[in-house]
């Protein structure tokens, strides 16, 4: 059978956080590990991407193709620039003063927070609909919440 012919599973009448198996052709719950959900990436060949330095090797192996290739020295300056724009808006990323945010959870009955409140750019809101049980998230910009 197909994944769309197959009951979702339901914890308290709710669907939970679940993936198809196709070999066993169920629906089984999403273990997390460390309180996190994960990924694992394949490349087309259904290769596990591994990291290195905190880097997908996915990356380097593209950069090293196209090095080795027959890449004339006009390419490869153009490579180099390339990288070296990235590393320059990284440092200036690092660089920069981290800004804290506020996050708010409302009721849909109760009225958003105010910059009176001290809400500033960037803040976020969960907003719970107090009639369907549905949530929708807003950020502040431009002075107004705008939904996301």
């Amino acid at each position: 059978m197909s994944w769309n012919t197959k009951p979702l599973i339901k914890t308290q009448g709710e669907p939970t956080p679940q993936a198809y198996d196709p070999t066993l052709d169920i629906y089984k719950v999403v273990q997390s590990t460390q309180n996190a959900l994960w990924t694992t990436l394949k490349d087309e060949a259904g290769n596990f991407l591994g990291v290195t330095n905190g880097k997908l090797n996915i990356r380097a192996s593209e950069l090293e193709a196209i090095l080795s290739a027959s890449a004339t020295v006009a390419k490869q300056d153009v490579i180099i620039q390339g990288i070296n724009k990235v590393e320059a808006v990284l440092e200036k990323i690092r660089n920069q003063e981290t800004v804290r945010t506020n996050s708010y959870i409302r009721l849909s009955t109760e009225p958003k927070p105010t910059t009176e409140e001290g809400v500033k750019e960037g803040d976020d809101l969960l907003d719970l609909d107090t009639a369907t049980g549905a949530a929708t998230v807003y950020v502040f910009y431009s002075g107004e919440w705008r939904e996301i």
